[in-house]
């Protein structure tokens, strides 16, 4: 970690960094030895505050916000909300008395209080640490890692939770479970393609029996992984064989709807939560619809149906696709903020859609998934939000506003319910509701504060005025401060 923040150091101050090195070549062995020395101080003591200040923050007091209570709907204005450490230690009307002089009191006048949100399917190894700073500048506090490169996201989300890297919280999966002969399709489908084979396929744990599913959830588990995830499974007794470890090692056990093996059955072994919603589309009518989403509800199945990852990659044309990732593309900002590496595996997705044969009516599917969750929801399903980011134009931060808004306008929710989706939804799904998913005394602060009512319009998500994370005061300018380093990174 050290070595990394002195990177950074390094290249912010890149320019007396030169300066300096330009006087020592002017002097003798020694002098460009002690300004060495100087300028190694500089940067580790600077990496040593910073580290400090990701932990130790002084009182922060706001005042005469509005909290939105997710629970209940509702509107509290005028109230003081006060974070000592990393927690909210109090919650009050009218004048606050006994705070430390040290306390930094901002006043929330005309603006609303929401807990932070979640973002519950993304891809950090992909989408590279950058992103972990650009979640937060949307008020994206924790997200749900869905698979990739676990060695790195694990450093990433230990150091999250240390209080040495600024990012938000992670939950993390291990290599991604996979139907091994899928995986070989797919080998050989990307070099015909593109004449290699993608960089992620490393990253997939193939499995055909269940004694190869067995092991392949110990390993997982033995490696520190928050929970099992499986993308396809090669037999219904490979598939249960997965959900009967994962239980016994004590570990979530989520992935895509599960092929061989009917909903229920899945619901009934103890899948957690099912991604992307359902393919096929269900061939199921009204009723049997509801006594399905009746035995998720009851079994605690969760749905990430992630909609904006279908429409961008499925719906969109790809002629619009195509221009947003022409890099004389200047008409989508948020490119600034994914690396070239990201951009060109977004390419090479488009390259390998039009591999696909077959006729597949995906605006059906988005619409039977949209029904699909407004259905759920009415059974008490527990839906959350999901971005799957990482994926084809799927932005860090950014589409999960996105996604909120699908959910209010395409499948059907409210505002609340969407909301809910990405805050106390995840915590309830995740057994986290003594520290997360609402404002209340005693709760871990992270927040997020905005400039106008999302009950009233789920877009007002996008409006962050500030983010606090872990008890850190992070202020619009620096949320902007925190965008233009990295676009400025991007560039260089």
């Amino acid at each position: 970690m050290m070595k990394r923040t002195r990177l950074i150091e390094e290249n912010r101050h890149r320019s007396s960094r030169s300066y300096a090195w330009r006087l020592c070549t002017l002097s003798d062995r020694p002098i460009k030895a002690v300004v060495a020395s100087l300028l190694l101080f500089t940067t580790v003591t600077t990496a040593l505050a910073q580290r400090n200040h990701l932990t130790e923050t002084a009182p922060i007091a706001l005042t005469d916000v509005s909290i939105i209570d997710v629970n209940n709907g509702r509107v509290l204005p005028g109230f003081n909300v006060v974070i000592t450490g990393n927690r909210i230690s109090e919650i009050s009307k009218g004048q606050i008395r006994g705070l430390p002089k040290a306390t930094r009191r901002i006043s929330g006048r005309g603006k609303f209080l929401i807990p932070g949100l979640w973002d519950m399917h993304v891809h950090l190894s992909h989408l590279g640490e950058d992103s972990l700073r650009v979640f937060l500048a949307n008020g994206v506090t924790s997200v749900r890692d869905m698979g990739g490169v676990f060695d790195q996201v694990k450093v990433w989300r230990d150091e999250v939770a240390a209080g040495t890297r600024l990012g938000p919280r992670i939950k993390a999966a291990g290599p991604i479970i996979e139907n091994a002969r899928w995986i070989a399709a797919v080998r050989e489908m990307s070099k015909k393609a593109n004449n290699k084979e993608p960089d992620w396929l490393a990253y997939r744990v193939g499995v055909l029996t269940p004694e190869d599913a067995r092991n392949a959830v110990d390993s997982i588990a033995d490696s520190g992984a928050d929970f099992i995830k499986i993308r396809n499974n090669p037999s219904r007794e490979a598939f249960l064989a997965l959900a009967d470890q994962a239980k016994r090692r004590g570990l979530l056990f989520v992935g895509h709807q599960p092929a061989r093996i009917t909903l229920a059955e899945a619901s009934d072994a103890g899948m957690s939560s099912i991604e992307h919603g359902f393919f096929p589309a269900l061939n199921l009518n009204q009723d049997e619809r509801a006594e399905l989403f009746s035995r998720f509800a009851r079994n605690r199945t969760s749905i990430v149906p992630t909609l904006i990852a279908t429409r961008n990659f499925r719906l969109l044309p790809d002629s619009v696709v195509a221009v947003a990732l022409d890099d004389k593309n200047t008409t989508e900002p948020r490119r600034s903020y994914v690396s070239a590496k990201v951009l060109e595996g977004w390419r090479e997705e488009m390259k390998l859609k039009k591999e696909e044969t077959g006729q597949i009516d995906w605006p059906g599917i988005y619409q039977s998934t949209a029904r699909n969750v407004r259905e759920m929801t009415e059974r008490g399903v527990n839906v959350m939000a999901g971005t799957d980011a990482g994926s084809v134009l799927v932005f860090p931060g950014f589409s999960l506003h996105e996604e909120l808004h699908l959910l209010v306008v395409d499948a059907g929710l409210s505002p609340l319910q969407a909301l809910q989706a990405a805050t106390i939804n995840p915590a309830k799904y995740l057994g986290l509701t003594d520290s997360f998913g609402a404002i209340e005394k005693g709760k871990i602060a992270d927040l997020v504060l905005l400039n106008a009512n999302p009950l009233e319009n789920i877009d007002n998500t996008r409006k962050v005025e500030a983010v606090i994370i872990n008890g850190r005061y992070l202020s619009s300018q620096d949320l902007q401060g925190i965008l233009t380093e990295v676009s400025q990174r991007r560039r260089e």
